[in-house]
């Protein structure tokens, strides 16, 4: 209920807080208008966006220009000019090419079924309504404005363009049409078209023309097609000449222009489909955009087969001669002979941009130019010559660096190996000619005796140090056979003359109390034992470690027999002796165990495995009333009256107070950890072990107590001396002070 309830608080907040929100956004957006407007309504000119228009409607409804003026008007939804007018406007001014791109929208069916595209400008001009049509261009040279005819009546030149428009470097016309017939690609399933011909051409173009001295900014890839753009760029990502060059589309390039133009067409195909080129504002676009050069390659058979705008254009250009299969490039230093690029693989024969002769040309260094002939950089400024420099140095040795330095006669220091002798020792050492070898340079050694009598060598460079330098750590081994029995690893100088020796690096090895060998290094101390220990019994098995303390088994003793029995705890010495009775069980093999009374049951026979039970060890194996005891922890049997003279040797009770022993097997030297006959003296160890582990452990504990009581005493005692009396009422009546004068 409660949860429920605090819910719905929460929904009628949430509620609340945005209907807040929504009233102080809206309060906002009134305040930034206002403000907007005081800062416009001073302006005598105010630029803006049809979009930016939009937005600020309110605000140029308030401001009531008189006059607007709409630049690219043909280009601009009607929608879009109506909202941009206020009711007080007097004089609209529309300027614009209806002839051109018209305005694009998203949907295209819009466009087809509503005329949506159809924008202001071109609906007025088509009903008459009055105008004026500017009729002098400035941006094309005459040959290339000559194709304008056919979109525009009575266009004139200015002078400017035929006067300062210089012809394009490297090719014999400004204005051509490279004519082919390799079919189109679809691309993104059909929606869009791509020709890798004339993609390869107008790459191939692009780069001759750079090697004309042409700045990448003056060059344009101008195509029909996304997929075309999509295709060159992707060809052209790895060409770092091309880098620089725009690659447009034709419907992003309206209000643009450049020096040169390589226009791609894409289409060509047996179904004699042009798509986009049978739309005249597209091809006015494309055709208009160049000042100086302009180049288009396309199948002009299948548009002027088409379409009759195209066809005008064809006659026009064989007319003029300005169309072909191939470009005719031109050298500037050799006029002739000409050279027609008909494929893309034809501009490789002109690799520098020049022609295949070899440039003769004498550069400031005396060598002749060993590029092919070049129509950039005549005056040879950024050439670089790769000879070898022809002079000889001070030296009388030959200049190893290129001819292409900097500075005239700067030539290279040196770098020819010779002997030289090194003034301070007297040795000889290659070096380079423009070194002047010392001491540090030496690379031989001299044999000295050091304080400690081992005579070693010593690099000569280090006998010319000053005394405070020369230290010479003798790297003889040590050798000296530490406290560990371990040998010193270190060297003569490492352990100062077997005054002190470096901690030895050789693994422990020395067995734990709990029989474990320490597997840490010999120089640090033995830490208790990590691994698992082995205390168990018949009833349970201990999950410490065997560092840890073991809690002994209080479980009544399972040593018992029909002869013996033990009264005692598990972890306790037993108060029964061993039963020397033998065990009367039979075997699976149908015969008499060979052990005694009370204990597990060897798994051999005396008859079925007579070579493996009778095998001499202590020598009374071979007797038919030889009784044998199975040991768990190796599994060997050993025979009894031998084994109990052997593991008496164990017994802790000895005098031997320094060693806690656990039996061992004689044949394979293991620890005995379980077995019924000897758990007396196994428990034993343990007792004992655990006597120990409780001293090291209950001693470290204690230590840390004491150490931490007498440093918290130390510490009282520092207190007391430094107590001081306060009066509490007085503090806070001054903090309260001087809080208040803080406010």
């Amino acid at each position: 209920y409660w949860l429920l309830k605090y819910r719905q608080y929460l929904h009628s907040l949430i509620h609340i807080t945005s209907r807040d929100y929504n009233e102080a956004v809206s309060d906002l957006a009134e305040y930034r208008q206002e403000e907007d407007y005081h800062i416009l309504k001073d302006s005598i000119i105010i630029a803006m966006t049809t979009t930016c228009a939009a937005k600020y409607h309110k605000v140029l409804e308030k401001l009531q220009s008189k006059i607007v003026i709409v630049e690219e008007a043909a280009a601009i939804f009607e929608a879009h000019i109506i909202t941009a007018l206020s009711t007080k406007c007097e004089h609209l001014i529309l300027i614009g090419d209806h002839v051109q791109l018209r305005p694009n929208p998203s949907v295209y069916n819009l466009g087809i079924k509503y005329n949506i595209d159809v924008s202001l400008f071109e609906r007025l001009i088509k009903n008459n309504f009055p105008n004026v049509r500017l009729n002098i261009q400035h941006r094309m040279r005459p040959e290339i404005a000559r194709l304008m005819k056919y979109f525009y009546d009575d266009l004139d030149d200015h002078i400017s363009v035929k006067t300062d428009r210089a012809s394009v470097r490297g090719i014999d016309n400004n204005l051509f049409f490279i004519n082919h017939n390799n079919n189109e690609t679809d691309v993104d399933d059909g929606r869009s078209k791509r020709n890798e011909y004339e993609a390869k051409y107008v790459i191939e173009l692009a780069q001759y023309l750079i090697k004309q001295g042409y700045s990448p900014k003056q060059i344009t890839i101008l195509v029909m097609y996304l997929g075309q753009k999509q295709f060159i760029a992707k060809q052209t990502r790895q060409i770092n000449l091309l880098r620089g060059v725009r690659i447009m589309v034709t419907d992003n390039y309206q209000g643009e222009e450049n020096d040169i133009i390589i226009l791609s067409l894409v289409r060509s195909n047996p179904e004699k489909k042009i798509g986009f080129l049978g739309i005249h504002n597209r091809i006015c676009v494309a055709l208009s955009r160049a000042r100086c050069g302009l180049f288009v390659i396309g199948n002009m058979n299948l548009l002027a087969e088409v379409d009759d705008m195209w066809k005008n254009i064809f006659t026009s250009l064989l007319e003029t001669k300005e169309i072909g299969t191939g470009l005719l490039l031109s050298c500037h230093q050799h006029p002739e002979p000409k050279f027609i690029a008909d494929k893309p693989e034809s501009f490789a024969q002109r690799p520098e941009g020049g022609c295949q002769k070899r440039c003769d040309a004498r550069l400031k260094c005396g060598h002749q130019c060993q590029l092919k002939c070049h129509n950039n950089d005549f005056e040879h400024d950024e050439i670089v010559c790769h000879k070898r420099c022809s002079e000889k140095l001070s030296c009388g040795h030959p200049c190893t660096k290129r001819c292409h330095f900097e500075t005239p006669n700067q030539h290279d220091s040196c770098h020819v190996l010779v002997e030289k002798t090194i003034s301070e020792c007297g040795h000889q050492i290659r070096i380079e000619c423009c070194k002047t070898p010392t001491s540090n340079d030496c690379k031989q050694s001299s044999l000295i005796k050091l304080h400690c009598n081992h005579v070693v060598l010593v690099p000569c460079r280090i006998l010319s140090l000053p005394s405070e330098y020369k230290v010479f750590p003798c790297p003889e081994p040590c050798g000296t056979i530490l406290a560990c029995q371990h040998k010193c690893v270190g060297t003569c100088g490492d352990c100062r003359t077997g005054k002190l020796h470096v901690p030895c690096g050789e693994k422990c090895e020395r067995e734990l109390i709990c029989s474990h060998v320490c597997k840490v290094s010999c120089a640090t101390n033995c830490p208790p034992c990590s691994r698992e220990c082995q205390t168990r019994c018949t009833h349970s098995k201990c999950r410490n470690r065997c560092g840890d303390l073991c809690e002994p088994c209080r479980e009544l003793c399972a040593y018992k027999c029909k002869h013996l029995r033990c009264t005692r705890l598990c972890y306790e010495p037993c108060n029964r002796g061993p039963c020397n009775e033998p065990c009367n069980k039979k075997l699976k093999c149908g015969h008499t165990c060979i052990g005694l009374c009370g204990e597990p049951c060897p798994s051999q026979c005396r008859i079925c495995h007579k070579d493996v039970v009778q095998e001499i060890f202590f020598g009374s194996e071979d007797e038919p009333d030889a009784r044998f005891v199975f040991l768990p922890d190796c599994k060997h049997i050993i025979e009894v009256t031998e084994l109990d003279k052997f593991v008496k040797r164990f017994d802790n009770n000895s005098n031997d107070k320094t060693v806690i022993r656990f039996p061992e097997c004689p044949r394979c030297r293991q620890k005995i950890h379980y077995c019924t006959r000897y758990m007396s003296i196994i428990n034993k160890a343990h007792n004992l072990i655990s006597q120990v582990k409780k001293k090291i452990l209950g001693n470290s504990t204690k230590e840390q107590i004491n150490n931490r009581r007498t440093d918290l005493i130390k510490e009282y005692e520092e207190l007391q001396k430094n107590l001081i009396e306060i009066n509490f009422d007085k503090s806070m009546q001054d903090f309260i002070l001087l809080y208040k004068r803080k406010r």
